[in-house]
């Protein structure tokens, strides 16, 4: 259930996401350390600083975004096909150009589907307006956007000039470029609003790979100070404050690209250099339990097929009807039985380890009457028990708040999770599923 999956973009969110992975001399654990000195700039003074404390590069716009691009390039070992030439917008501009692209990706009946069906299952408040709160998110996280539609390449101006910030948002973003223009970004990303956990899975190769060279670029050519000062960036009180106040579920996934495939694409370079990411895009991570579990991508483990009747809503009869499909996966698995079911977080990761495939429906009547069914498959018997034991701490919880909810057993390697607005909304679709009784 992805909040959010641009897919005709990927855009540098997140300070306190993005940047605190280059804060430090030191790469996160398992990254190597580059050897030698950051490349130094000349020593020309510079013009105002485009933030508190910051320094702004003494080089021209265009000599800079040069030279970062040559260095990303001998980092990345891949070769420009078509000059990318950046566009230097206002930050009100790209959080319109961002708003405008949101809408046209995600249509209203969708988002209100989404909506509806997170409430259902805990992930939102009621009543909440997910569009509102994405785009308030969006408006306040967005650094930089690469559109491989559109082959633009837009950065943020800042008063002053171009500080460390922006730099290394460029390195980011200038990755994104290389890699739509050697592997085509589009039909990477556009895997439809049904598939949001082979999204993310996606979305996380593409991330992991532009994050990781930031963090070697950031390394290589950024001194201590600047380093320091792009980890100060990182945790700006304004726009932490925006993060902070959304839904679990939608922090986590727009984290998740980053963070995990961060650690997905340095596991394979590390593996193999950057000969093995490439080859990544070969063969596609197909869901988030191949970016959480290397090992299970390199043993190609597939997705275990699930799918509901395609008659099921015309067998509840009536005025049902079914609303929207989707997947979870193990990563919103495992944020659903933190969040709603109370579980720690090394429970619920156990939990959701095993994940084989599920499929998520919401069902309506159009009368008020809902019911929302996670269908999912487990690898052995013991992962389904595991999961089944976590996910009566979410039947609780939303028991307890006036909906029906319970797990279902078909087999030992399966498990049901219905959640309703009445008992018998409940029972009619057990029923037509074959689980009652």
């Amino acid at each position: 259930m992805n909040s959010y999956r641009p897919r005709r973009s990927v855009a540098a969110l997140g300070l306190s996401v993005l940047l605190a992975a280059c804060g430090t001399t030191t790469a996160p654990t398992p990254l190597p350390e580059p050897s030698g000195s950051p490349t130094p700039r000349p020593s020309t003074s510079a013009g105002p600083s485009p933030s508190a404390g910051a320094s702004a590069s003494p080089l021209d716009p265009e000599a800079l975004y040069a030279q970062i691009e040559t260095q990303v390039r001998d980092i990345r070992g891949l070769q420009e096909k078509t000059p990318v030439t950046p566009k230097v917008i206002g930050e009100d501009e790209l959080v319109a150009l961002l708003k405008q692209e949101f809408e046209r990706d995600n249509p209203p009946e969708y988002l209100a589907g989404q909506s509806r069906m997170m409430e259902h299952l805990g992930l939102l408040p009621p009543g909440s307006d997910l569009e509102a709160m994405l785009l308030e998110l969006l408006g306040s996280q967005v650094l930089g956007q690469y559109d491989q539609d559109t082959k633009e390449l837009y950065v943020i101006s800042r008063e002053g000039g171009i500080g460390p910030v922006q730099e290394i948002t460029y390195a980011h973003e200038y990755d994104h470029a290389l890699g739509d223009q050697n592997f085509g970004l589009k039909p990477i990303l556009d895997v439809g609003l049904d598939q949001s956990d082979k999204g993310i899975a996606r979305l996380s190769l593409v991330e992991g790979d532009a994050t990781f060279l930031m963090v070697l670029w950031g390394q290589a050519h950024m001194t201590p100070a600047e380093l320091s000062e792009v980890a100060t960036a990182g945790s700006d009180p304004a726009t932490q404050a925006v993060l902070d106040k959304m839904p679990r579920i939608i922090q986590e996934t727009l984290q998740f690209p980053y963070n995990a495939g961060l650690n997905f694409v340095g596991a394979a370079q590390l593996r193999g250099g950057w000969s093995a990411v490439d080859s990544m895009y070969a063969q596609l991570p197909e869901s988030t339990e191949q970016i959480l579990h290397p090992d299970k991508y390199l043993a190609k483990e597939a997705v275990v097929p699930v799918a509901f009747p395609k008659d099921l809503a015309s067998r509840l009869g009536g005025s049902w009807k079914e609303t929207i499909q989707d997947t979870f996966g193990e990563f919103q698995t495992g944020v659903w039985l933190v969040d709603v079911g109370g579980a720690t977080t090394a429970t619920a990761t156990d939990a959701a380890a095993g994940w084989g495939g599920d499929r998520l429906v919401l069902l309506e009547d159009g009368k008020g009457a809902w019911a929302v069914v996670l269908d999912t498959a487990w690898d052995t018997e013991a992962d389904q028990a595991a999961f089944v034991q976590a996910a009566q701490g979410v039947t609780r919880k939303l028991t307890a708040a006036s909906s029906f909810a319970d797990v279902f057993q078909r087999d030992p390697k399966s498990a049901t999770f219905i959640v309703a607005s009445s008992r018998d909304a409940q029972g009619k679709v057990a029923n037509v599923l074959g689980l009652a009784g």
